[in-house]
């Protein structure tokens, strides 16, 4: 088959949340069909293809976006009644490319993200099938429950918006995708009526992952993520002035470390004392083994957070907010802990601290969760029969386990 993949940002290096998805889309698709692929980028070195990409895709076509014209699209859609997220990412270069490859028609095209959506039904093609990996319409939602004005009303706004392109996509595309059945669950309760999307769930690289023989010694505590990314961001702010204080009350050798991309001034103004904000890091996987415990403390999220199966895989005990944790296949006090408060968050982190019996054991079997329900061959391996054009009707196919009923 041919395939036209179309990306809202170029899936690589898979080092956040989205691209990673969406790379291993990539090298899943490539190992049994011909794979075009268009995407978006903010970074002008991103315009050569790598090497990475070059090898799983017959063809790869980079637009540049810059964050000026992006605000001023996303703008003039708003206007127009659409979402901002639409205009933002409708790259006119990307609309051309896209309309030059589609002259030859494709077997299929497919859409990561809602703000592809537009595209992809534009193209030639005799199957579409979209990404939407979170319903981001609630994510946006939570934001404006949390802001203030003139925030609120804006972010309430484009809700609105993304909710009416979520539910249009169901319509319109002959299957839709979401990374875990709680957003499933989710879409069918938000658009009664409209055929609900399939889950089809993240993996980790467990061998990437692999975990040290041991646990470390030093009373490490470590967040990874990109902190431009706002829900990080105010997470690691969160715990480094909430959390922490009531855990070296408790554990005074205690540290924690902030470790990812581009953190804004809040996050940087945290470091000094027991607070080390690293950055842009080539590689997380030597500060996870050199931590004693993982949180993710996110106070905002929705489908699966890739930081807590790298933590898992990586053998490193992990605490997560009741938020972050909802999309993992895995039990509280099983698997890792879960907090649903500032105290709550610091007895955890502190137990994970002093009782290394408890650390061990949940450790071993977080790792074992992983290799045996997180492989990504395994999880994405439904995207294929939804692809393929001899796929029955999906409202006839039998859902793939693990997706909502």
């Amino acid at each position: 088959m041919r395939i036209l993949f179309l990306a809202h940002r170029i899936p690589f290096p898979p080092n956040k949340g989205d691209k990673v998805r969406a790379y291993h889309e990539v090298k899943l698709f490539a190992r049994r069909h011909e794979v075009h692929l268009l995407a978006l980028s903010e970074e002008r070195g991103d315009l050569v293809p790598p090497a990475g990409l070059l090898a799983l895709c017959a063809r790869v076509e980079i637009a540049h976006r810059t964050r000026l014209g992006s605000a001023l699209r996303g703008l003039a859609s708003l206007a127009i009644g659409r979402s901002y997220s639409e205009g933002a990412f409708a790259s006119p270069r990307l609309r051309r490319l896209a309309a030059r490859e589609a002259d030859s028609g494709f077997d299929a095209v497919f859409a990561f993200s809602s703000s592809m959506a537009p595209l992809a039904l534009a193209a030639r093609a005799r199957r579409r099938v979209l990404d939407l990996v979170d319903v981001d319409s609630e994510k946006i939602a939570a934001y404006a429950r949390s802001a203030r004005f003139p925030r609120r009303q804006l972010y309430a706004l484009e809700a609105r918006r993304l909710r009416a392109l979520e539910r249009e996509s169901l319509s319109q595309f002959d299957a839709c995708v979401v990374v875990s059945p709680e957003e499933a669950r989710l879409a069918e309760r938000l658009f009664p009526g409209e055929r609900p999307p399939v889950a089809v769930e993240n993996g980790v690289d467990s061998d990437a992952f692999a975990p040290p023989s041991r646990l470390a010694d030093e009373p490490g505590i470590v967040f990874t993520g990109a902190m431009d990314y706002p829900p990080n961001a105010d997470a690691a702010v969160f715990f480094a002035r909430e959390v922490l204080p009531l855990v070296l009350a408790e554990v005074k050798e205690a540290r924690f470390a902030i470790v990812g991309r581009e953190p804004p001034r809040s996050v940087r103004a945290l470091a000094g004392g027991p607070v080390t904000v690293t950055g842009t890091v080539p590689d997380v996987r030597p500060h996870l083994a050199s931590a004693r415990v993982a949180v993710a403390p996110l106070r905002i999220a929705r489908g699966v957070q890739n930081k807590i199966l790298e933590a898992m895989a990586a053998g490193v005990p992990v605490v997560a907010s009741a938020e972050a944790a909802k999309g993992i296949d895995a039990e509280d006090g099983e698997f890792l802990l879960v907090a649903r408060d500032a105290a709550s968050f610091a007895t955890a982190v502190v137990r994970l601290l002093t009782d290394r019996p408890l650390a061990e054991r949940l450790r071993r079997a977080a790792r074992a969760r992983i290799e045996e329900r997180y492989s990504w061959d395994k999880n994405l391996a439904p995207l294929l029969d939804l692809l393929e054009p001899e796929a029955a009707p999906r409202e006839k196919r039998t859902a793939p386990e693990g997706s909502a009923p």
